[in-house]
């Protein structure tokens, strides 16, 4: 007699348990905000505005970076006479250097950018909700 109440106390709590926790996912997937936030994960638009804003961060530290060296390598199939003997190969190396301040007002300027595609961003997401 004793060990069939134990079992229906236990049967009862661990129904009452699972009820609980049914209902309280049930009322968290139904509410508004979740709907909100499904479905600014899954707008296009809002999703491309913010990767074009992710990029832009991307291009502030390339924008005040110096530009990538050249080097020309030239191979003469038959050697060349010149003044100071002959010449097989011609080798050349060349770095730009941008004028003063250039690399500055190009860095402010993709941080201008950035702070633009982040506005938009904002922009697409406040007219989502």
């Amino acid at each position: 007699m004793q060990h069939n109440i134990r079992l229906r106390l236990f049967l009862t709590a661990t129904v009452a348990i699972t009820w609980s926790i049914i209902s309280i996912f049930a009322q968290e997937t139904d509410s508004l905000s979740h709907y909100l936030e499904v479905a600014g994960r899954n707008n296009p638009g809002l999703n491309a505005d913010f990767l074009t804003y992710k990029a832009s961060l991307e291009k502030v530290p390339q924008a005040g970076s110096w530009p990538d060296p050249e080097l020309d390598i030239g191979f003469f199939l038959k050697p060349m006479d010149i003044v100071g003997g002959r010449q097989i190969a011609d080798f050349t190396l060349m770095q730009m250097f941008p004028w003063f301040g250039t690399k500055k007002t190009a860095q402010t300027e993709a941080t201008h950018m950035a702070r633009m595609a982040y506005e938009q961003f904002r922009e697409t997401r406040d007219n989502l909700y």
